[in-house]
């Protein structure tokens, strides 16, 4: 309660909700874009913060961030190093408080040369025809 002028005011103190669902819609190899459930709580804003340490807690040290406006629930983050795991976090942020999502990896998409497939075969059907197969090449990280 505050005392303005002898009159009584009340405040309602909301907490800080973190945003949900962080996912990575877009996978390039110098960017990737993320997206996520917007929080329940009023906010001013949200950081994107990303590492190569995959193990980085981010909650403490963000030394890599990106802000968006209060209407957006996706941000990409640029100029990243090609075929590289990073790690990110999505915080909300209301004034001077921030609220962090879940932490996930993700890699970036190779660049030059492609990632090879594994277990490679074709079988002709007929004179205008084949099929091939194939499995998904393995990714470390």
């Amino acid at each position: 309660m505050c005392i303005l002028d002898n009159h009584f005011t009340s405040i309602l103190l909301v907490p800080l909700t973190a945003p949900t669902d962080p996912i990575v819609n877009l996978i390039e190899p110098r960017s990737l874009t993320i997206s996520w459930t917007q929080a329940t709580s009023p906010v001013t804003g949200y950081r994107v913060c990303y590492t190569t340490n995959t193990n980085a807690d981010l909650t403490n040290v963000c030394d890599n961030f990106v802000d968006t406006s209060i209407v957006s629930n996706q941000q990409s983050i640029t100029n990243l190093i090609p075929f590289t795991v990073y790690r990110y976090a999505v915080f909300s942020i209301n004034n001077n408080l921030e609220l962090g999502s879940i932490l996930q990896n993700e890699r970036t998409a190779q660049t030059g040369s492609s990632v090879p497939v594994r277990s490679l075969s074709a079988t002709v059907n007929s004179y205008d025809s084949a099929t091939v197969t194939w499995l998904a090449p393995l990714l470390e990280g």
